[in-house]
């Protein structure tokens, strides 16, 4: 059995991936078997608490998950297992403390628990550090109470951004169990499936079939700068969490 995890990263494209393979899923599930967050929520919030507390509990909640969704899958199925979700490369920097990505431990686990004979492949899409610094940023100032302007995230994380880096790393721990694949997500903005060619290719869908799938373009853009701004004193106020809310989602929806 192969399977094949789309880990992210995070702001490169993989909002418009996912809901593209969700559209097609009746074609793509020809030749695959397409999972991603939506149903396999605890698997993924286990890899995101983990990446935060590298705790036993924590360890030992992700290596259960991991083992139900391997038990739901037919061994006798011939079809890849692909699945994408940048939760399983753990919460984006920026958050719970975190300043960069640390695959290897959840990898770990996930090999730990792969049946006797199964391949475990990794792909990741990347994107340059200031492009990625600068969506992170409007992504934690969006979705939550983030509170630093631009300059100071940047000086904090930028020295430590190096998704190619990474996903290196991720390659190391995987060895000979698996094969890392990565693309930069900037190369595939023209392209007709943007960040999903990539992905098909290395999950080998046949290429007879990539000009019937319809694909989703900018799925999670990002917010105007002058958006973000406003996003960033709402973030900085004292309202209450309800009032805090209903300003951020007006700004988000564009009401006057």
């Amino acid at each position: 059995m192969r399977l094949v995890l789309h880990a992210g990263f995070h702001k490169t494209g993989t909002t418009s991936l996912q809901q593209t393979l969700r559209k097609n899923k009746r074609l793509l599930s020809r030749h695959w078997r397409v999972f991603t967050r939506l149903g396999q929520e605890p698997l993924c919030e286990a890899a995101r608490a983990y990446s935060v507390r590298r705790e036993p509990l924590e360890r030992a909640l992700l290596a259960h998950e991991w083992a139900l969704f391997l038990n739901g899958l037919d061994a006798e199925d011939a079809r890849p297992v692909v699945f994408s979700s940048e939760d399983l490369a753990g919460h984006m920097p920026g958050r719970h403390g975190l300043r960069r990505y640390d695959l290897g431990p959840i990898l770990e686990v996930l090999l730990e628990g792969l049946p006797e004979g199964a391949r475990l492949d990794l792909a990741l899409s990347l994107r340059e550090r200031e492009g990625w610094l600068a969506s992170a940023w409007a992504q934690h100032v969006r979705a939550t109470r983030f509170t630093q302007d631009f300059a100071a995230f940047s000086a904090e994380l930028g020295p430590e951004t190096d998704l190619a880096r990474d996903a290196a790393e991720a390659a190391k721990v995987l060895g000979t169990r698996g094969e890392c694949f990565t693309w930069a997500s900037e190369a595939c903005r023209s392209e007709p499936l943007g960040t999903l060619g990539p992905l098909l290719e290395f999950a080998e869908f046949p290429k007879r079939l990539w000009e019937r799938i319809e694909p989703v373009r900018d799925a999670n853009p990002r917010l105007p700068k002058e958006a973000l701004e406003e996003l960033l004193q709402i973030n900085r106020s004292d309202l209450s969490k309800a009032d805090w809310k209903e300003a951020k989602r007006a700004v988000i929806e564009g009401e006057p």
